[in-house]
C-alpha cells in the first residue's frame, strides 16, 4: 500500500516539473469549458503555456470557436483523448468529438505569432472552416519567433474547408489526418482545394497512432 501510494505520489510530482512556471492547463469536459478555455487562452499574457486537454466525449457548439486576437508568443495547445484528471490520454479522435449544433454554422480560427501551436487528436465535425494560421511579422516589426506548428492525428469531417499556414516557423508538421467529406469554399467555387497544407490534400488515411497512446501531454 505504502509502495504505491509512493509510485502515485512520484508520478504526479512528475508531471507537475514537466509544466513550466508560467504553464496553465485547462482540464474540460463541456462545450462551454471549451469556449471559457479558449477565450482566456487568447486574452492571456505573452509568453505563457495555454495547455487545453479536452476530455473524451462529444462537444456541440453553437457559436464560433476563435484564439489568438490578443498577446501572441504563446504555446497554444488543443488536445484530445484526456482521462477524467487529465494526467492521461488516448490519441484517438473517435473519442474527442466537437461539431456544430448547426452544420456549417461555426468556424474555427487561430492565429497569431505563437511560440507553438498543437492541435492533436481531435475529430472536427460539420464545421464551415477550419484554420490556423501562423502569421507574417509586419515590415519593422517585433514578432515573436514560432517554434513549431502540429497538426496531427486529427479527422476532419463534413466541413468545407481546412487551412495550415505556417509563414516561418522552424518546425511544421502536418501529419496522419484524416479529411473526408470536405466540400470547398462553396457550391460554385471552382478551382479550390478544400484543405491547403504543406504537399498533402485530399482524404488521407489515419494513423498508425502512437504505439504508446497514453501518456502526459508534455512530449513534443
Amino acid at each position: 500500500m505504502l509502495a504505491n501510494l509512493t509510485r502515485t505520489t512520484l508520478v504526479l510530482f512528475a508531471l507537475l516539473l514537466a509544466l513550466p512556471a508560467d504553464a496553465t492547463v485547462y482540464c474540460v469536459n463541456t462545450a462551454s469549458a471549451v469556449a471559457s478555455a479558449v477565450s482566456q487562452a487568447s486574452g492571456a499574457a505573452s509568453g505563457t503555456v495555454q495547455d487545453i486537454r479536452v476530455r473524451t466525449g462529444t462537444y456541440v457548439f453553437g457559436s464560433s470557436l476563435s484564439f489568438g486576437a490578443g498577446n501572441e508568443d504563446k504555446t497554444f495547445e488543443l488536445t484530445g483523448g484526456w482521462n477524467s484528471d487529465c494526467s492521461a490520454r488516448v490519441i484517438n479522435p473517435a473519442n474527442t468529438i466537437m461539431t456544430a449544433a448547426t452544420p456549417g454554422s461555426m468556424d474555427y480560427f487561430f492565429q497569431g505569432n505563437q511560440r507553438h501551436f498543437r492541435i492533436e487528436g481531435i475529430r472536427f465535425e460539420n464545421f464551415g472552416s477550419f484554420a490556423l494560421l501562423e502569421n507574417v511579422c509586419p515590415v519593422a516589426a517585433s514578432c515573436a519567433s514560432t517554434e513549431t506548428v502540429r497538426v496531427r492525428y486529427n479527422h476532419f469531417r463534413n466541413g468545407r474547408h481546412v487551412r495550415v499556414h505556417a509563414h516561418d516557423a522552424q518546425t511544421y508538421v502536418v501529419a496522419n489526418n484524416l479529411f473526408e467529406g470536405l466540400t470547398g469554399q462553396s457550391p460554385q467555387s471552382t478551382g479550390r482545394t478544400p484543405c491547403k497544407y504543406s504537399r498533402l490534400c485530399g482524404p488521407k488515411t489515419l494513423g498508425p497512432w502512437p504505439s504508446s497512446s497514453a501518456r502526459s501531454s508534455r512530449a513534443r
